[in-house]
């Protein structure tokens, strides 16, 4: 899926072709479903106020706000397939898809949901094959990262923003058309017989460093691969340690960005700005401050 959502087609990516809707709050603050057009700029999912949402922002789970090391924002877009558009309109908001009609796993699902998009919208499912599909994807501007052409690449509109004296309030003053690089995206999806979706996520191969784990290798001998910051990523300074990786900084508030704020001080010396993080593997239960 990563790979076919990443090829290119009628010059873009399939991502930003017609086989795929950009997930948008309305203005009764409900979800809305827009489809992509050939040739135009890739859309990004509008935030919303809810905690949980992921948005052009703010990170799921608390609206956190993760910058690079280039001080670029990272921004997220949420999409679907036409085939979970469809479902989804089906059950919530257009006509009445059958109750019974489950996500769709097999080709007896599938064709419920065709029959219904070309009978309730008069519309044809581009892609059936990849069942229902969804999307969530971040981005850094392009303009920052090492070399462009080592990623992949969508234009897009973008919010901008402007900082206070202190640094530590960003007011959102317009938006502008950037070209963004991919640096994380997580595809979540029902395959052949299997009613629980299945996922997978993929980063930048220079997002950010790994800290200490444990491997055993092709002797069957168990190896320790040590944390290194010698090289420069995107989400580390180069030669920085892990202690005090993975801090948030920064979290979104209505169309702000402002400094996390502890015992009446920002948590992160400066106000807002590009903190550190490492990929670590997490136990049960444990949350870290950044992710990409």
């Amino acid at each position: 899926m990563f790979l076919w959502l990443t090829s290119p087609e009628d010059g873009g990516l399939v991502l930003e072709g017609p086989a795929i809707f950009t997930v948008s709050p309305a203005s009764d603050n409900k979800r809305s479903l827009i489809p992509n057009t050939t040739g135009a700029n890739f859309r990004m999912a509008l935030r919303t106020r809810k905690a949980d949402d992921v948005g052009e922002f703010g990170q799921a789970g608390g609206n956190g706000v993760l910058l690079s090391q280039q001080n670029a924002l990272v921004d997220y877009g949420i999409a679907v397939n036409d085939v979970y558009a469809y479902f989804l309109s089906g059950q919530k908001s257009g006509p009445p898809l059958s109750a019974e009609t489950a996500f769709p796993r097999n080709a007896t699902d599938l064709q419920a949901v065709v029959d219904y998009a070309r009978s309730a919208y008069s519309a044809t499912i581009l892609a059936p094959e990849t069942l229902a599909i969804e999307l969530k994807t971040s981005w850094v501007d392009a303009s920052t990262v090492g070399d462009p052409a080592s990623f992949v690449t969508v234009n897009a509109e973008v919010p901008v923003f402007s900082a206070n004296a202190d640094n530590t309030e960003w007011t959102q003053s317009g938006t502008a058309i950037k070209q963004l690089a991919l640096v994380g995206f997580h595809v979540v999806g029902t395959v052949q017989d299997h009613p629980e979706f299945v996922w997978a996520t993929f980063e930048h191969v220079n997002n950010a460093p790994d800290d200490d784990y444990y491997y055993t290798n092709d002797q069957n001998q168990v190896v320790k691969h040590s944390y290194s910051s010698a090289e420069g990523v995107a989400f580390m300074a180069k030669g920085d340690s892990q202690v005090g990786a993975n801090t948030e900084c920064a979290k979104a508030d209505g169309a702000r960005i402002v400094a996390v704020t502890k015992d009446g001080a920002t948590a992160c010396d400066g106000g807002i700005f590009g903190s550190n993080t490492v990929r670590s593997q997490l136990a049960a239960g444990d949350v870290r401050g950044n992710y990409i």
